[in-house]
């Protein structure tokens, strides 16, 4: 078990409900967040989370607006979960970083396929949505995504390495 899910664990219990577990847990950000921060410091990294909150997909060449069950998750920096019941879990946490509920909680059965691109430093994953939206996002650390994508494998859920 991660830090991140301990500490999800922990301080989270109370949102979940009766018998339900976090299985796993990963902290994500928004392609070119980081970026946006390096070049431009807090304000950069506010800009970045408002574009990719209002950002679609690219579909064949042709951007798509969000639609569907990508609009539940919020653009920047996330921490998802996933539990016991095979539920999909986005955590609200305040300015002070405690984690104070759930903002979206999306079952395992509404995600289609995760494609996941392994590189030195991070992993970008792409949840595919059985309504057809498509959420990008990026993970810190070479292996961290592997035990969360195992806990999505075990409720049907397909993973694809690109």
């Amino acid at each position: 078990m991660s830090k991140l899910t301990k500490k999800l664990t922990k301080q989270c219990r109370k949102f979940l409900e009766p018998g339900e577990t976090i299985e796993a847990s990963v902290f994500t950000f928004a392609p070119g967040h980081y970026t946006a921060f390096l070049a431009g410091g807090l304000v950069g990294a506010s800009i970045n989370k408002r574009i990719q909150a209002n950002r679609g997909a690219v579909v064949d060449g042709v951007s798509v607006e969000p639609t569907g069950t990508a609009l539940l998750f919020p653009g920047g920096e996330m921490f998802l979960s996933t539990t016991s019941r095979g539920d999909l879990i986005v955590w609200k946490r305040s300015s002070l970083g405690r984690f104070t509920g759930i903002r979206a909680r999306v079952s395992a059965g509404a995600i289609q396929t995760i494609e996941s691109d392994k590189r030195k430093v991070k992993t970008k994953v792409r949840f595919i949505f059985s309504d057809g939206s498509a959420l990008r996002v990026n993970v810190t650390g070479k292996d961290v995504f592997d035990d969360f994508a195992t806990s999505l494998l075990r409720y049907g859920v397909e993973s694809i390495l690109v």
